[in-house]
């Protein structure tokens, strides 16, 4: 049995059916990657996943219990959400800090504050702790959110098209920075749209078709070990456009056939 695991999920919403017969289970330290065009409802499966939204049937398993019975579970786990811009406006240090308020009884302490410094300079933010959220552009709200998602050091990392919005250097920063997670332990599931990313960090990786394309007796995810399920085949006929591989294993591309 693995750390977290999915177990004959399945979502609805109204009537339109969007997930069905999901399988998944991680140890810890490992990476899962979901790929999917857009509106196949990879959002979806990794709200499902968390607790977000209610599975229609199946369950989801945080060391063999329903994710449902356990208490606390936001100590543990931490997500980072497409960004949808400036909801409040309120210094970076504070936004940070809230990362921390699973653990703040009354008000933040010392011990918060200087976990809230040592994620922003871990991703080189030190320099943002007192700007305004409003000021930042796309990128650097996207950073941070991440640094809040960080500062609590989470057991189970959700990101959701984390790499958005940012340039190439902020995302070596987040890959290395997730690799380094996976190292120390951490299970992570990631939407991305970049399989070379996928490849680089993940153990394992799921497919998601958008279901009305599949027969109701199957999946409508292919998943496995990631080597194994991010080919040029599958992901050909997943984008519905050519691709192939260019280079060596974990090191290889993937690129449009023209």
């Amino acid at each position: 049995m693995g750390y977290f695991a999915v177990r004959n999920g399945a979502f609805a919403r109204k009537d339109k059916k969007i997930l069905h017969n999901i399988n998944i289970e991680l140890h810890e330290g490992e990476v899962l990657s979901i790929l999917g065009c857009n509106g196949a409802g990879k959002t979806t499966l990794m709200k499902c996943m968390m607790g977000l939204l209610q599975w229609s049937s199946g369950e989801s398993l945080l060391v063999g219990k329903n994710l449902k019975s356990c208490k606390n579970i936001w100590e543990s786990i931490s997500y980072v959400a497409q960004s949808r811009g400036v909801v409040f406006d309120i210094k970076v240090v504070d936004m940070v800090m809230l990362g921390c308020n699973p653990f703040v009884k009354l008000r933040p302490k010392d011990e918060h504050l200087k976990l809230v410094y040592k994620a922003l300079c871990n991703l080189g933010l030190e320099h943002l702790a007192q700007r305004k959220i409003a000021s930042l552009s796309g990128g650097e709200l996207q950073m941070v959110v991440f640094a809040r998602a960080l500062v609590k050091k989470p057991k189970i990392l959700f990101l959701d098209e984390v790499e958005s919005h940012l340039d190439f250097a902020n995302q070596k920063i987040i890959l290395e920075c997730v690799k380094g997670l996976s190292q120390g332990g951490c299970v992570i599931v990631f939407n991305t749209h970049f399989p070379a990313h996928a490849l680089y960090l993940s153990h394992k990786a799921l497919l998601l078709n958008k279901l009305e394309h599949m027969s109701m007796r199957t999946s409508n995810a292919i998943y496995g070990d990631c080597e194994k399920v991010l080919t040029a085949e599958n992901l050909s006929k997943l984008y519905k456009v050519d691709l192939e591989i260019q280079s060596k294993a974990r090191e290889r591309e993937y690129v449009l056939r023209i």
